[in-house]
């Protein structure tokens, strides 16, 4: 018989059972999360130590300098779960002939934690930007215009990039978003 937990994650999927549990425990040490969909898992603080992360699926996932990748076994990950128009997952590394090797995804995601990103499923609406540009400055005045670093459009989402100080809450400034 399966335990009630157990019987959640046969029931919704493995990929929701350990999101779930990421988000509610902080605990990933030593997870086979081969393939995973971590789509916004709120992993700040986190401890994934020696988790195994190839092929798993990172869009808007939410870490912090708290969530701790040391060890991190990860050949290469996708940033979206659904395949654009194109059938593209945005793979990284990019050229499907690369791996990252060890150490590798640890450096990229410390050095990425310093960023929010938002995810507008239906496109800006460039007043409503305006205004929540606005209101994300007043609330933290430690962010530019320079902050703003990557908007990609990928088919009608936009992905908007953050650089932020350490400090900041970025759950706040993910809230945000009314644009």
């Amino acid at each position: 018989m399966l335990s009630p937990s157990h019987a959640i994650g046969a029931v919704l999927g493995l990929s929701f059972y350990l999101a779930f549990r990421i988000s509610a425990r902080k605990e990933a040490n030593n997870f086979n999360l081969k393939c995973a969909n971590l789509t916004q898992v709120q992993a700040i603080g986190t401890d994934f130590i020696n988790a195994y992360l190839t092929g798993a699926c990172l869009e808007a996932w939410n870490i912090d300098s708290k969530t701790q990748l040391e060890g991190v076994d990860c050949q290469y990950v996708y940033l979206l779960e659904q395949p654009d128009s194109k059938g593209n997952r945005n793979r990284r590394p990019h050229d499907h002939d690369k791996l990252f090797q060890p150490g590798d995804f640890e450096k990229l995601y410390k050095k990425i934690v310093d960023t929010v990103q938002i995810l507008l499923r239906n496109g800006i609406n460039q007043k409503a930007y305006q205004v929540a540009l606005h209101e994300l400055r007043k609330e933290n005045p430690e962010i530019t215009l320079d902050s703003i670093k990557v908007i990609d459009e990928i088919d009608k989402e936009v992905l908007i990039t953050i650089k932020v100080p350490e400090e900041t809450d970025k759950g706040g400034v993910q809230r945000i978003k009314s644009v």
